[in-house]
């Protein structure tokens, strides 16, 4: 099985690489800032942004999912309307299995900070 996780160097896509590299998946760590990744047996860094459809399409083929654990300055509401249309183009290019988005806002400190429209 083969998984792309776009925002592997952050607090959440970190574990799920982790938590992938375990189980015995290949994963795809697509982030802006590849030097930030640690290499490990299993694992290929790619860089590239989330709304490069051409990069993330050519990383997410083969795969049977993309996990989606990015999230925009706390200041900047319209980040993942402007980035998931691009994403959810490159994931049907590449006819990955599924999309997942992961997400921790709305708990701990960014609790205040959440709409309940959200």
């Amino acid at each position: 099985m083969k998984i792309v996780v776009i925002g592997a160097n952050g607090n959440v896509g970190s574990r799920v690489v982790d938590a992938a590299l375990a189980a015995g998946t290949e994963v795809v760590a697509y982030v802006r800032r590849p030097e930030t990744v640690t290499a490990k047996p299993g694992l290929t860094v790619t860089a590239g942004d989330a709304t490069d459809v051409a990069a993330l399409t050519a990383a997410a083929r083969g795969a049977q999912a993309v996990v989606v654990s990015i999230t925009g300055s706390m200041r900047d509401a319209t980040f993942m309307q402007r980035t998931l249309p691009a994403v959810i183009d490159a994931v049907q290019r590449a006819q990955a299995g599924r999309l997942v988005l992961v997400s921790v806002f709305g708990a701990g400190d960014t609790l205040e900070k959440a709409s309940g429209f959200a």
